[in-house]
């Protein structure tokens, strides 16, 4: 009977410790999930930073190529619209016919009064203005000039292509980088 009795215990002991044994192994697996899901999950997170700092680096530097990108074409416009231009102030002398001769000299001889005045005009128009002018005022060739201005006290009246250009060219600035008038 205390063999039997021993047997017993032995056998519940036997079975505790299986018992035990599987729960411990079960714990064992539990934890060993969870550490590899939580490796996993940090893994992941340290993924994610390392990608939205790339990102976020990457944005910057494309951010930064276009800005200079557009810099860049935008001094080459600037660079183009200045020899435009310069071409075109050069040519303003070839611009001066009769008509347009006529109508600088009308305009600046609208500011003409009784008192003394001087209109200094294109040597081609000197001829014109004189004949125009009233007797107050004097008319000087100048050869710089591509139009007329009349100087007297407290007023000046340019009427030339070239402060014509200097008035219109934003205007014709914006027309020329847009492509022009189709």
């Amino acid at each position: 009977m205390l063999a039997d009795l021993l047997q017993a215990i032995e056998r519940e002991a036997d079975g505790q410790v299986a018992a035990l044994r599987a729960e411990a192994e079960a714990d064992v697996a539990r934890i060993e999930q969870e550490a590899a899901r939580a490796r996993a999950d940090r893994r992941d997170a340290a993924s994610r930073h390392v990608i939205d700092e790339l990102q976020a680096r990457a944005d910057l530097e494309v951010a930064t190529a276009e800005r200079t990108a557009r810099t860049r074409v935008l001094a080459a416009r600037a660079a183009m619209i200045d020899r435009l231009r310069t071409r075109v102030r050069d040519r303003l002398p070839d611009l001066l016919d009769d008509t347009t001769g006529r109508a600088l000299v009308t305009a600046a001889l609208a500011g003409a009064t009784a008192a003394a005045a001087t209109l200094r005009c294109a040597p081609i128009l000197v001829e014109l203005a004189r004949s125009h002018a009233p007797p107050s005022v004097r008319v000087e060739p100048a050869d710089e000039l591509v139009g007329a201005i009349l100087d007297r006290p407290g007023m000046r009246i340019d009427a030339t292509l070239d402060t014509l250009l200097d008035r219109e060219w934003p205007a014709l600035a914006a027309l020329a980088l847009s492509g022009g008038a189709r």
